[in-house]
């Protein structure tokens, strides 16, 4: 059954992607038993931010028994389920990950002087799995101007890697940043406030205790 709900979930995925150019990740394994899909929740088409398969994912998720529910060990305690993926976006394209030294050069290179968007999508799922809630949440970020030899010197720390827009806020990078509209937490990657909104909505409260 976990299998077949991955495979549901991956089909779903590349659906969305043609039809949607929604980017949607599928963390598998985020409970340790099927996984459980969120979305990156970018139309891409004039800039505009949405959630595009986020809630077709979650549902396939919630349907395949992943929040706790049919494929969960005796045992497995009953909480709520969260996933999320961010993405940056510049002129209506999306900026991936960088997938080497130069292609981190050219990222950089875009966003130098520039106000850009970043946008991270969660999702989450109630215990039953029979419930589920979407958000996604939007910030500018406008970087300073960046010398080729500022640039080269943060490629050579490392961070630019594995991180959309080829950038953290929370490392290095933060220098280059002049000025931030909207959340420094969804900037890193989990937007605090909205995250705290969705798993109240599905039960928990702030002061509830982690499972042990």
């Amino acid at each position: 059954k976990a299998e077949a709900a991955r495979a549901r979930l991956e089909a779903l995925a590349g659906a969305t992607s043609a039809t949607a150019s929604a980017r949607v990740a599928v963390a598998a394994g985020i409970t340790g038993i099927t996984g459980i899909a969120s979305a990156a929740g970018v139309a891409g088409i004039a800039g505009t931010a949405g959630a595009a398969g986020m809630t077709g994912a979650v549902t396939v998720a919630a349907a395949s028994g992943t929040a706790a529910g049919d494929g969960a060990p005796s045992g497995w305690p009953l909480l709520p389920l969260l996933a999320a993926d961010t993405t940056v976006a510049i002129g209506g394209r999306i900026l991936g990950k960088p997938a080497d030294a130069d292609d981190a050069r050219r990222i950089l290179g875009e966003l130098s002087g520039r106000s850009h968007r970043v946008l991270t999508s969660i999702a989450v799922i109630s215990a039953s799995g029979r419930r589920h809630w979407q958000r996604t949440q939007v910030s500018r970020v406008l970087f300073m101007r960046l010398r080729p030899a500022d640039i080269d010197a943060y490629i050579a720390t490392g961070e630019p890697f594995g991180k959309a827009g080829a950038y953290g806020i929370q490392g290095a990078a933060a220098r280059f940043v002049r000025r931030i509209e909207g959340s420094y937490s969804g900037i890193m990657g989990l937007p605090l406030h909205e995250c705290a909104l969705l798993l109240q909505k599905a039960g928990w409260r702030p002061g509830d205790a982690a499972p042990g």
